[in-house]
């Protein structure tokens, strides 16, 4: 499978390794250190504000264009880094552990089974999802959307999407959860063969997506915003500078505004073809480079 247009191998193969070092993070307690590390990391390997304009004149209009947009690149810098200075405190890490559902278990031995209960249900609604996401998820997204007041956040549209799989998995017939537990059955073979031959699958990088704290959910919405458009992290779609590109493949019902305040352009797609196809893709394009490297 090709990389996404807007990302390089080295970027891809650097996103990949996030997930198993932010896994080792969360075993050891060291979540807030991996993200202040991560934060400064991303901007080596991102450039700032991919969208923007490219200025090549030596006009005195054109160097005072310059230094207003290097400013306000380093404004947002600092913004960032200092957003998350302040929030990967004890307090806010051991927050977001509450949330996460983890105070809930007491003993050692309550704890194992509580994760090995929460895999298994993530495991079974991502199989869910991938066979009747379409028929049966979806409508129901679209309504949320479209009944949405005002535009939504990556991370709001990815808690649409995750609660509304839950919810509709938890209330379908009996028939359709034996299909998918008869799948997942099948996954944990191939997984335990997988585990033999030491390599990581699927599973591995979802759990720990699935298993991030808030504040983790934050740092990638913020990542996405510093970039200059939230779809060259999340969801590997066309590369924001190519016009044409994006011409070609968006459509409408789906607004994404440009951040740049000089840029009044707007672009359309549909949920379906501009967020779950493209974050799917995105996903098994990390895996498929993990694997690789494995």
């Amino acid at each position: 499978m090709a990389l996404p247009s807007w990302c390089t191998l080295e970027q891809c193969i650097w996103f990949v390794e996030q997930f198993a070092k932010f896994h080792q993070a969360r075993l050891e307690g060291t979540v807030g250190d991996f993200l202040a590390a991560a934060v400064k990391e991303i901007l080596e390997h991102w450039p700032i504000l991919q969208c923007a304009e490219t200025i090549d004149g030596n006009s005195p209009e054109d160097v005072e264009k310059q230094a207003q947009q290097d400013l306000h690149y380093q404004k947002q810098k600092e913004q960032i880094e200092n957003r998350f200075n302040n929030n990967h405190s004890k307090a806010h890490i051991a927050a977001a552990a509450t949330a996460s559902g983890k105070s809930l278990t007491t003993s050692p031995k309550k704890k194992i089974i509580y994760s090995l209960w929460l895999q298994c249900r993530l495991r079974a609604v991502q199989i869910y999802s991938k066979c009747y996401y379409k028929a049966h998820v979806q409508p129901a997204i679209k309504k949320v959307i479209r009944q949405s007041l005002t535009p939504l956040t990556c991370c709001e549209m990815l808690t649409i999407i995750n609660k509304l799989t839950h919810e509709t998995f938890q209330s379908e017939s009996k028939a359709i959860k034996a299909k998918v537990f008869e799948a997942l059955k099948q996954r944990h073979e191939e997984q335990a063969k997988a585990s033999h031959k030491g390599q990581q699958t699927p599973e591995d990088y979802l759990d720990a997506i699935d298993a991030a704290p808030p504040l983790l959910e934050q740092f990638l919405n913020d990542l996405a915003v510093q970039t200059g458009w939230w779809f060259t992290v999340i969801a590997g779609s066309p590369d924001p500078a190519n016009r044409n590109e994006l011409k070609r493949n968006f459509e409408q019902e789906y607004t994404h505004h440009c951040i740049d305040p000089k840029d009044t352009s707007t672009h359309h797609t549909t949920f379906e073809e501009g967020v779950v196809t493209p974050y799917g893709r995105f996903l098994k394009t990390l895996f498929l480079q993990g694997e690789k490297r494995a």
